[in-house]
């Protein structure tokens, strides 16, 4: 019995979980920062609900992490009236999803709150807010196709989970979490068998 209680105070101030053998790297405040990165309604929303029915815990903080890319938008030679119109847009696409989102964790009763991330690239954003913040885990959302990308720019692995995603598990200090889209269901056969 003594034994197992040194064990047990061992562990707690080696920062292991004595029930999971798992390293606990507290962000604030004693909670362990999870960052959901997200880029649209669908996918997004995918990430964070497969998060939530399979690893979320309690003394988990999470931040859902979106960065407006309205430079990937912008084409050469366009007027300085439609990049303010389409700035615009991308506002207040962000504040939707803004309201979207916070919605969703008070629906899925998750401690945590949507943060709206500037950056040149949003996988670089990302990647500074998870260590400026002391995140311990970043979920992502598997996307097999990159939108306005031919197939002979993309790589396997663009093919396979999306650019960004590619470069968060390259470059991210923490574990990185690719969240598998759920497999849409077969269509049904029609007509007499």
């Amino acid at each position: 019995m003594a034994d197992a209680e040194k064990t047990r105070e061992a562990n707690s101030n080696s920062g292991i979980n004595s029930n999971s053998g798992q390293s606990k790297r507290p962000s604030r405040d004693g909670w362990r920062l999870v960052i959901i990165a997200v880029d649209d309604e669908i996918v997004g929303r995918n990430a964070l609900e497969w998060y939530h029915d399979n690893i979320h815990r309690p003394d988990n903080l999470v931040h859902v992490c979106h960065v407006p890319n309205f430079r990937d938008k912008v084409e050469p030679n366009m007027d300085p009236v439609a990049i303010l119109r389409l700035m615009k847009n991308v506002n207040n696409f962000a504040e939707g999803l803004k309201y979207i989102y916070e919605g969703l964790l008070c629906e899925l009763q998750i401690n945590g709150k949507f943060i709206r991330i500037g950056g040149n690239t949003p996988w670089s954003a990302l990647i500074e807010y998870c260590k400026r913040q002391k995140g311990s885990l970043m979920v992502v959302a598997s996307r097999t196709r990159c939108p306005n990308t031919s197939a002979t720019d993309l790589t396997t692995a663009d093919l396979i989970m999306g650019s960004m995603t590619r470069d968060l598990l390259v470059h991210c200090p923490v574990p990185v979490l690719v969240a598998r889209p759920p497999e849409q269901p077969k269509p049904r056969a029609t007509g007499p068998m």
